[in-house]
């Protein structure tokens, strides 16, 4: 979804003076374009995640709005610390953009996983997370971004459509009268659950981490009694974990099937093939519903 964020991106910021982007030596055909309307505030910081944040942070602290790119691994993981002392506990205008979160870079190995990311963003203070289920969801992520703090932005690599509806940070996909199932999906996996062609409700989650889920979709676990969570991402710090902990505050009683990437594997795959050893493609969905 980087060429469809970048293109809205460059349509809303064409009478700004304040915007900063910065690329961690990575996407360059796909941010020629942004290149070209910022010119000098365009950087690219090579291969220095830890630099590239610090640079990002004093930018930020002297007024302008500053976007950092680079893959889901390299950006978060590599330079976690300096997110969390220099942008996050500060509180300032920096708006992380990473590609590939959960399996996206599949192929490439554990090295290029982010199955953990959403549990380190949900650790620290003032940042929120966002996590686009399709291409039609990246105008409202770049306006999100004009908003003023710190930001994480999980773009996945695939961009099929999905339309739906978005309330209180997760997007209603569609309902059933004769659903007996609640799917509640992370991000781009919405796509995989839309491919089922049975009836149950579908609920994409959309920011993270949450406080309070919609009353429609708490109304649907209520009706169904059945709460299906799909998330490229680990169990600990998810998105099933925060869920639980919501709808058992509320006294709402549910059956729980919960599929997650399981762990860094040391096998070698796509995205496809690693959705598929855990259980996260279509055709291992369609048998919980």
């Amino acid at each position: 979804m980087i060429k469809e964020f970048i293109k809205e991106l460059v349509n809303q910021i064409s009478d700004r003076d304040d915007i900063i982007f910065i690329t961690g030596d990575v996407g360059h055909q796909s941010l020629d374009d942004i290149q070209d309307v910022l010119g000098s505030k365009f950087i690219n910081a090579g291969i220095a995640e830890q630099n590239m944040i610090n640079v990002a942070a004093g930018m930020a602290n002297e007024g302008y709005k500053v976007y950092v790119y680079s893959i889901a691994p390299f950006l978060l993981f590599r330079a976690y610390e300096q997110i969390k002392l220099n942008v996050a506990s500060r509180n300032l205008d920096v708006n992380l953009i990473s590609n590939g979160g959960g399996y996206g870079y599949g192929i490439m190995g554990p090295s290029h996983h982010a199955i953990n990311d959403l549990a380190l963003i949900g650790g620290l203070e003032n940042i929120k997370g966002y996590i686009p289920a399709c291409s039609l969801d990246v105008k409202k992520i770049v306006v999100e971004s004009f908003n003023s703090g710190p930001k994480y932005f999980r773009l996945g690599l695939n961009s099929n459509k999905i339309e739906k509806t978005i309330e209180n940070g997760f997007g209603k996909v569609s309902t059933s009268k004769k659903a007996k199932s609640t799917f509640v999906s992370l991000g781009p996996l919405a796509q995989e659950i839309s491919r089922i062609e049975k009836d149950f409700d579908h609920f994409s989650c959309f920011e993270f981490p949450f406080q309070n889920i919609p009353f429609s979709l708490e109304e649907s676990v209520r009706r169904t009694k059945r709460l299906i969570v799909v998330e490229e991402h680990t169990k600990s710090g998810g998105v099933g974990e925060k869920m639980t902990a919501i709808l058992q505050s509320k006294n709402i009683e549910f059956k729980m099937i919960h599929r997650f990437a399981d762990h860094y594997q040391g096998s070698y795959g796509d995205q496809k093939f690693h959705r598929a050893q855990n259980g996260l493609d279509s055709n291992s969905l369609e048998k919980l519903v």
